[in-house]
């Protein structure tokens, strides 16, 4: 969960501090979930400086989150809004997540009970 007491770790900016406090009490996946969506607003405006100000942020929630996946295991994960992929967990790096094809983000990435497996594969 994201506490006062965790954002007062990071150094943030102003407007950052403003966004902030709008995760307190949130699930850490939850939190990591609205900064990706507000940060990609930034950059679709165009507003870079913004954007780089939370960037501080961003890294420390996702070096915190649990995401209930290890590397070795095998995931769902998506590529685009209307593409998902299931594959196996290369590596964990850096607040990234490494797959044969693609690196992504790990709120994009979520477990896959063995059961739905047969559901991928065609």
């Amino acid at each position: 969960m994201i506490t006062k007491e965790f954002l007062n770790q990071i150094n943030l900016p102003n407007r950052a501090v403003e966004f902030a406090v709008t995760l307190i009490g949130l699930e850490v996946r939850e939190a990591a979930r609205r900064l990706d969506e507000h940060m990609a607003r930034l950059f679709e405006e165009g507003n870079i400086r913004e954007y780089n100000e939370f960037v501080r942020l961003s890294r420390h929630i996702t070096h915190k989150a649990d995401w209930g996946f290890e590397e070795g295991e095998t995931v769902r994960y998506r590529i685009s809004n209307s593409t998902a992929r299931v594959g196996e967990v290369l590596k964990i790096e850096d607040g990234k997540v490494h797959f044969a094809d693609v690196v992504v983000s790990p709120s994009l990435v979520s477990s896959v009970e063995p059961e739905q497996l047969s559901l991928f594969e065609q």
